[in-house]
């Protein structure tokens, strides 16, 4: 446990300093327009040139902020690119930015999703003098936002969405045998961030006996609930997980 705290540390200040992210990742200021909902399930995923025109106009929305407050754009197109990500035959550089997007595109169409991973760095600090000693129940139970406990159905909304991301950042994790992303050592911090933090909230669901509703207990305090095992010490799989080979991949494998 004590080297996985230390990595999550080292992510959340890679990312102040190398990218700054506070919003959605590669975010200017900016808009363009998003294609509608019906658009974009027509776009053809079995075809290489429109998958590839597709994953281009993403990343402009993503880095034009236009997808921001928009749900169902946002749902329909991480849910093609997830089509894209899973057809046999695609390319592996297709695969591994339609995979990274489609978790980042789903992060940031729910605020409280973005919220719970921006808070991961002050939960760090705040838990205690040495966060070391910090429990995996007393990480996650505060890294939850203030603006879901009173929500049964945005707590259980942003859970489902950090679920739905960890698949796709499974998918992409899972792909790095090559590197063909192209990203900064800051672009490569945030989305490391994104996926240690929507695969450990979708490990601590499978590792709770009651899964979400156990969740909710300890999010709220008004139980005890404890993980069958530890969903953090995911963090120090090393070789034999997808989070191992995004870390990997993301310049921290020092670490293991």
């Amino acid at each position: 446990m004590k080297k996985a705290i230390h990595l999550l540390l080292t992510i959340c200040l890679a990312s102040v300093l190398l990218a700054g992210c506070s919003g959605n990742l590669f975010m200017q200021f900016d808009q363009v327009e998003v294609k509608s909902v019906s658009e974009i399930g027509a776009v053809d995923a079995s075809s290489p040139s429109a998958s590839s025109a597709f994953l281009t106009d993403v990343e402009d929305w993503l880095e034009h902020n236009a997808l921001s407050g928009e749900s169902a754009s946002s749902t329909a197109v991480a849910d093609k690119l997830d089509e894209i990500a899973a057809l046999g035959s695609v390319d592996d550089a297709t695969l591994q930015k339609a995979s990274m997007l489609a978790g980042i595109v789903r992060v940031d169409s729910d605020e409280n999703a973005v919220e719970l991973i921006n808070n991961l760095a002050e939960t760090l600090a705040t838990l205690s003098d040495d966060a070391s000693t910090a429990t995996a129940e007393e990480i996650i139970r505060d890294m939850i936002p203030e603006s879901v406990l009173n929500d049964r159905l945005a707590f259980e909304s942003m859970i489902a969405t950090m679920q739905t991301s960890a698949a796709s950042f499974n998918t992409f994790g899972g792909s790095l045998t090559s590197d063909y992303t192209d990203l900064s050592s800051g672009e490569k911090g945030d989305v490391a961030q994104y996926a240690a933090v929507s695969i450990v909230i979708d490990l601590a669901v499978t590792n709770l006996s009651g899964g979400v509703d156990d969740l909710w207990v300890l999010a709220t305090g008004t139980g005890t609930p404890s993980f069958l095992s530890d969903p953090i010490d995911e963090l120090e799989s090393s070789g034999s997980t997808n989070l191992y080979d995004i870390l990997t991949w993301a310049g921290y494998d020092s670490f293991f």
